[in-house]
Protein backbone atom coordinates (compact mmCIF):
# COMPACT_ATOMS: atom_id res chain seq x y z
CA UNK A 1 0.00 0.00 0.00
CA UNK A 2 2.60 2.22 1.01
CA UNK A 3 7.06 2.58 1.10
CA UNK A 4 7.02 1.45 4.96
CA UNK A 5 4.39 -1.55 4.08
CA UNK A 6 6.77 -2.27 1.35
CA UNK A 7 9.76 -2.02 3.37
CA UNK A 8 8.29 -3.90 6.35
CA UNK A 9 7.92 -7.12 4.06
CA UNK A 10 11.58 -7.55 3.15
CA UNK A 11 12.85 -10.43 4.54
CA UNK A 12 16.15 -11.91 4.61
CA UNK A 13 17.69 -8.69 2.11
CA UNK A 14 21.30 -10.27 1.19
CA UNK A 15 23.75 -9.91 -2.43
CA UNK A 16 21.53 -13.38 -3.95
CA UNK A 17 18.33 -11.62 -2.29
CA UNK A 18 18.28 -8.11 -3.26
CA UNK A 19 14.89 -6.07 -2.96
CA UNK A 20 13.42 -2.80 -5.21
CA UNK A 21 10.61 -0.89 -3.89
CA UNK A 22 9.26 1.26 -6.54
CA UNK A 23 6.86 3.99 -5.95
CA UNK A 24 4.23 5.53 -7.99
CA UNK A 25 3.98 8.98 -8.07
CA UNK A 26 2.34 10.59 -5.59
CA UNK A 27 2.59 12.43 -2.15
CA UNK A 28 3.92 9.71 0.51
CA UNK A 29 2.74 11.54 4.13
CA UNK A 30 2.29 8.34 5.87
CA UNK A 31 5.17 8.78 8.37
CA UNK A 32 3.59 11.11 10.19
CA UNK A 33 1.03 9.07 11.03
CA UNK A 34 3.33 5.70 11.63
CA UNK A 35 5.41 7.78 13.79
CA UNK A 36 3.50 10.25 14.89
CA UNK A 37 4.89 11.55 18.56
CA UNK A 38 2.97 12.19 22.09
CA UNK A 39 3.83 14.72 24.25
CA UNK A 40 5.04 11.93 26.85
CA UNK A 41 6.81 10.23 24.43
CA UNK A 42 10.47 9.01 25.66
CA UNK A 43 13.77 11.13 24.41
CA UNK A 44 15.06 8.30 24.83
CA UNK A 45 14.47 4.70 22.13
CA UNK A 46 15.80 3.68 18.49
CA UNK A 47 15.56 5.99 14.94
CA UNK A 48 12.13 6.20 13.63
CA UNK A 49 11.63 6.05 10.11
CA UNK A 50 13.27 3.28 7.76
CA UNK A 51 16.24 1.92 8.61
CA UNK A 52 17.09 0.78 5.50
CA UNK A 53 18.31 -2.70 5.17
CA UNK A 54 21.42 -4.37 3.45
CA UNK A 55 20.51 -4.88 -0.33
CA UNK A 56 17.16 -2.69 0.00
CA UNK A 57 17.02 -0.26 -2.66
CA UNK A 58 14.14 2.45 -3.45
CA UNK A 59 13.29 4.11 -6.38
CA UNK A 60 10.66 6.27 -7.76
CA UNK A 61 8.66 5.21 -10.78
CA UNK A 62 10.56 7.50 -12.93
CA UNK A 63 13.56 8.41 -11.73
CA UNK A 64 14.33 11.38 -14.11
CA UNK A 65 11.30 13.49 -12.61
CA UNK A 66 11.59 13.42 -8.82
CA UNK A 67 9.29 16.04 -8.92
CA UNK A 68 6.53 13.33 -9.22
CA UNK A 69 6.95 11.41 -5.85
CA UNK A 70 7.15 13.02 -2.97
CA UNK A 71 7.85 11.65 0.69
CA UNK A 72 6.59 14.28 2.96
CA UNK A 73 6.98 14.44 6.66
CA UNK A 74 6.40 16.83 9.58
CA UNK A 75 7.84 15.12 12.29
CA UNK A 76 5.91 17.23 14.61
CA UNK A 77 2.70 15.27 13.87
CA UNK A 78 1.11 14.09 17.32
CA UNK A 79 2.66 16.53 19.53
CA UNK A 80 1.04 19.90 20.91
CA UNK A 81 3.87 20.95 22.60
CA UNK A 82 7.17 21.71 21.37
CA UNK A 83 9.50 18.43 21.05
CA UNK A 84 13.36 17.86 22.34
CA UNK A 85 16.39 17.93 20.71
CA UNK A 86 16.35 14.04 21.21
CA UNK A 87 12.76 13.84 20.23
CA UNK A 88 13.50 15.18 16.85
CA UNK A 89 16.76 13.73 16.30
CA UNK A 90 15.23 10.27 16.08
CA UNK A 91 13.30 10.91 13.06
CA UNK A 92 14.11 10.37 9.31
CA UNK A 93 12.45 9.39 6.67
CA UNK A 94 15.72 7.26 5.33
CA UNK A 95 18.34 6.07 8.10
CA UNK A 96 21.35 4.26 6.52
CA UNK A 97 22.86 3.34 9.67
CA UNK A 98 25.23 0.59 10.92
CA UNK A 99 27.12 -1.82 8.75
CA UNK A 100 26.82 -3.80 6.13
CA UNK A 101 24.46 -1.49 3.70
CA UNK A 102 24.56 -1.74 0.01
CA UNK A 103 21.77 0.49 -0.98
CA UNK A 104 19.91 3.05 -3.33
CA UNK A 105 17.56 5.71 -2.94
CA UNK A 106 16.70 7.47 -6.02
CA UNK A 107 14.50 10.08 -7.81
CA UNK A 108 12.18 11.34 -4.98
CA UNK A 109 11.10 14.75 -3.71
CA UNK A 110 11.95 15.23 -0.01
CA UNK A 111 9.38 17.44 1.80
CA UNK A 112 10.38 17.17 5.49
CA UNK A 113 10.25 19.60 8.69
CA UNK A 114 10.68 19.09 12.03
CA UNK A 115 13.08 16.19 11.50
CA UNK A 116 16.98 15.32 11.76
CA UNK A 117 17.43 15.25 8.06
CA UNK A 118 15.74 14.22 5.00
CA UNK A 119 18.11 11.57 4.91
CA UNK A 120 20.64 10.63 7.87
CA UNK A 121 23.45 8.56 6.03
CA UNK A 122 25.58 8.69 9.20
CA UNK A 123 27.20 5.17 10.59
CA UNK A 124 29.53 6.42 13.10
CA UNK A 125 32.81 5.06 12.40
CA UNK A 126 30.78 1.65 11.74
CA UNK A 127 30.35 2.12 7.21
CA UNK A 128 33.63 0.11 6.41
CA UNK A 129 32.19 -0.98 3.29
CA UNK A 130 29.68 0.29 2.36
CA UNK A 131 28.19 1.37 -0.50
CA UNK A 132 24.95 3.65 -0.97
CA UNK A 133 23.88 5.66 -3.96
CA UNK A 134 21.72 9.27 -3.46
CA UNK A 135 20.97 10.20 -6.61
CA UNK A 136 18.64 12.54 -8.53
CA UNK A 137 16.77 13.77 -5.01
CA UNK A 138 14.97 17.14 -4.06
CA UNK A 139 15.31 17.77 -0.77
CA UNK A 140 13.25 20.29 0.18
CA UNK A 141 14.03 20.89 4.52
CA UNK A 142 11.32 23.45 6.15
CA UNK A 143 13.83 24.49 8.83
CA UNK A 144 15.22 22.69 12.29
CA UNK A 145 12.40 21.73 14.46
CA UNK A 146 11.81 24.40 17.22
CA UNK A 147 13.12 22.31 20.04
CA UNK A 148 13.08 22.34 23.83
CA UNK A 149 15.53 23.21 25.45
CA UNK A 150 16.61 24.92 22.43
CA UNK A 151 20.00 24.30 20.36
CA UNK A 152 21.64 26.80 18.24
CA UNK A 153 24.31 24.67 17.40
CA UNK A 154 22.07 22.03 16.04
CA UNK A 155 22.74 21.11 12.58
CA UNK A 156 20.34 21.84 9.78
CA UNK A 157 21.29 19.27 6.88
CA UNK A 158 24.08 17.08 7.20
CA UNK A 159 25.75 13.65 6.16
CA UNK A 160 28.60 11.96 8.19
CA UNK A 161 30.80 9.49 6.14
CA UNK A 162 32.87 6.68 7.97
CA UNK A 163 36.72 5.63 6.87
CA UNK A 164 35.83 2.87 3.91
CA UNK A 165 32.61 3.94 3.45
CA UNK A 166 31.60 5.13 -0.21
CA UNK A 167 28.74 7.37 -0.91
Amino acid sequence: NNIIDAHKNVINSAETNQYVIRCMPGIYDEFEEEWAGSDEEPDEGSYLGILVQNYEYFESFDKECPELTTLKWDGSAGFSTSMTHLQAARRCIFHINMKNKHTKIEGFSFDCKNVRYCIHPETAGQGWGNKWHIKNCILKFSGRPFVQPADPSWTYIGIGLSNGEHG
